[in-house]
């Protein structure tokens, strides 16, 4: 079986990565760079399932895409997700963040003049850890430990979080 998610091969981390991992013990897993990309290889025949957290804002769209099924669900906690640095200071350049985590903004307590939109919590993680600039990060906690960032704030602890498993739908 083989089963896309979202990640960076690179650097595996991603909260999708870690449930696809525990779930699917054994299994290929392979890691692209959204969730669309997934679905793109499920439609074409090159994976058999796609997983897709319930935090994803675009799932309405995916559960009534009339190409795929819902075929499993389950649910993992997650590691904290967390709001980190390479150097901490008062004031931030800029806040890369996942769109699954854009409700957790109001619960930063630095200061930062720009966002920025990335695919991953992975891929959040690595603009702050290449960045020059005093940058900020929303990522998972094993993310965040993965890069050698600074965890300045725990933004949400100990979530269990709904995972969704889709096939493409057999035409009848």
């Amino acid at each position: 079986m083989i089963i896309t998610t979202l990640g960076d091969n690179a650097y595996p981390s991603t909260c999708s990565y870690l449930a696809a991992q525990k779930q699917y013990l054994g299994e290929k897993i392979i890691l692209l760079d959204s969730f669309e990309a997934c679905l793109e290889s499920l439609k074409i025949g090159n994976s058999d399932i796609s997983i897709i957290p319930a935090a994803y804002p675009k799932l309405n769209s995916i559960i009534m895409d009339d190409n795929f099924e819902i075929n499993n669900t389950f649910i993992h906690k997650i590691p904290d997700l967390v709001l980190s640095c390479k150097y901490n200071e008062n004031e931030f350049s800029c806040l890369y963040y996942h769109i699954a985590t854009q409700i957790l903004l109001k619960k930063i307590s630095k200061s930062y003049k720009n966002k920025q939109l990335v695919n991953s919590n992975t891929e959040a993680a690595l603009k702050v850890k290449s960045s020059s600039s005093y940058d900020l990060c929303i990522t998972n906690r094993f993310c965040a430990e993965q890069q050698s960032l600074i965890i300045l704030q725990i933004l949400r602890k100990e979530l269990k979080m709904p995972f969704l498993c889709f096939s493409k739908k057999e035409k009848k």
